[in-house]
């Protein structure tokens, strides 16, 4: 039997799992799907998940739509590598870290980088749509800085080994970058002119991650 995932391009959640995959060196096959053609509601995808939503794993008779549970069905179907720790301890700071990320991290990049990446905003006016951007970059600056501080004495975030917290952090990390790279002009008035300036151990880190075996085939089809 294969892993199959379902996703769209560049979706953090969708994103996570291939990075828990790949952290964890399994062999997966992706089907990527097309919002703009509605695929997501097509008759043929709410079969598989009613929901209408990614990321979904199916393998065999299995089938998750939730990226967390995927993540934790992947740590016991296949025990090897394992993405929440080898104790208790461990374990409970890998989930501590994950969900605190996915709540906090998840929120701050999605509130700062959906007005850049669509080229909403205009922050040299007066309008409150362009002081909420500026708002979301601190917001931004301050999930970036508690990272920062969480890897100051471990190579991955929450150990040297890479888990679930980091394939949490990763896609949206990547997705700054790819923000920086793409907005330059409007990024740097945000303060985020480049990751490894205020960030270093950060950058460091994503360098880190990028270069783990097949990592960079995570990275979405449209880039």
């Amino acid at each position: 039997m294969s892993i199959t995932i379902y996703t769209v391009s560049g979706a953090p959640r969708g994103w996570r799992v291939l990075t828990g995959l790949t952290i964890k060196q399994l062999d997966f096959t992706v089907k990527y799907l097309e919002v703009s053609k509605n695929e997501l509601k097509s008759d043929a995808f709410l079969q598989v998940n009613p929901r209408a939503t990614v990321p979904v794993l199916q393998y065999g008779d299995v089938t998750l739509r939730d990226s967390f549970a995927i993540l934790a069905w992947l740590d016991r179907q296949f025990p090897a590598r394992p993405l929440f720790g080898r104790d208790s301890e461990s374990a409970a700071q890998i989930w501590q870290l994950a969900t605190e990320c996915s709540d906090y991290l998840r929120a701050a990049t999605h509130e700062l980088l959906s007005p850049v990446f669509s080229n909403k905003y205009n922050i040299e006016s007066n309008n409150p749509q362009d002081q909420a951007l500026i708002n979301a970059a601190e917001t931004a600056h301050q999930e970036c800085r508690f990272l920062e501080k969480q890897l100051a004495h471990t190579l991955f975030l929450t150990s040297d080994l890479a888990s679930a917290a980091d394939a949490i952090v990763y896609p949206e990390i990547k997705l700054i970058e790819r923000a920086i790279n793409q907005h330059a002009q409007i990024m740097d008035k945000l303060r985020f002119t480049q990751l490894v300036n205020p960030y270093p151990r950060l950058a460091e880190w994503l360098n880190r991650m990028s270069e783990l075996p097949g990592m960079k085939q995570t990275q979405p089809i449209h880039w």
